[in-house]
């Protein structure tokens, strides 16, 4: 038997099925227009479900409140009302207590004045006063004694002299006071001025500045001072507040009678 050909190439391995594809870039594309499209309608729809949910809310809306504010005026009249009636109830309740007052005053004053008739109706007659008494005879008056009013103005001229020393002696120094004059004279200040206006005297102050003042008057009058600085000085005052009092106590200036 002749020797037949011997196929020596080796068979190639059996393929399987091919492998799956995706579905292509136009099939993407597709799907996302369609999604795009399906978001954008059901996004008009609910803004259209959104517009009209406000035009019915618009419409509805302003009747109720129309009504809820008339239910609100009519209740806020209604009470007004209530209070109106209650004031007038009030007022002729205290109207009613003050008319029961006023005659609960005269029903007592009408039950005092019968007490007071029954009374003296009742109690004896008084006895007639007693007689007064003769007046004392009168008396002489006490005899005017001459030595005690001698010494009395004595002693006011001995110390209105004392005053006028002390005051004189430190007429130049400014921190002559009220309580140093008293000091000076041996008194307090209450008593010094107590004693001043038993003898008709002004008050300590007004004293003193008259007496810088008459003394003030007598330096510019003499002509010893140059200026009225120098004479305010001489006297314990300001030149300001001499010039001042000055004035007000003669109607002229120092200067005009300051002698040159």
């Amino acid at each position: 038997m002749p020797d037949q050909a011997v196929d020596r190439r080796v068979p190639a391995p059996a393929r399987g099925p091919p492998p799956a594809r995706g579905p292509p870039l136009e099939a993407w594309c597709l799907s996302a227009a369609l999604w795009a499209a399906s978001a954008d309608v059901y996004f008009a729809s609910a803004l259209g479900c959104g517009t009209a949910a406000l035009l019915f809310l618009a419409g509805w809306v302003p009747p109720l409140l129309a009504r809820a504010l008339g239910r609100a005026a009519a209740r806020a009249q209604r009470a007004e009302g209530r209070l109106a009636q209650s004031a007038l109830e009030v007022g002729g309740l205290r109207a009613d207590l003050l008319a029961l007052q006023i005659l609960g005053q005269q029903t007592q004053r009408v039950h005092a004045v019968e007490r007071l008739i029954w009374l003296r109706a009742a109690a004896p007659p008084a006895p007639p006063p007693p007689a007064a008494p003769p007046p004392p005879p009168a008396s002489a008056p006490p005899p005017h004694d001459g030595a005690v009013g001698a010494e009395v103005a004595e002693a006011s001229t001995a110390f209105i002299e004392a005053l006028e020393a002390a005051a004189d002696t430190r007429l130049h120094d400014a921190s002559l006071d009220v309580a140093a004059l008293a000091r000076a004279v041996g008194m307090g200040r209450r008593t010094l001025t107590a004693r001043m206006q038993a003898l008709g005297l002004a008050s300590p102050s007004a004293w003193l500045r008259a007496r810088r003042l008459a003394a003030g008057q007598a330096l510019l009058r003499r002509g010893t001072h140059q200026t009225v600085a120098e004479v305010a000085a001489a006297v314990g005052m300001s030149r300001a507040y001499f010039s001042r009092a000055y004035r007000a106590e003669t109607g002229r200036s120092p200067g005009e009678d300051l002698l040159r």
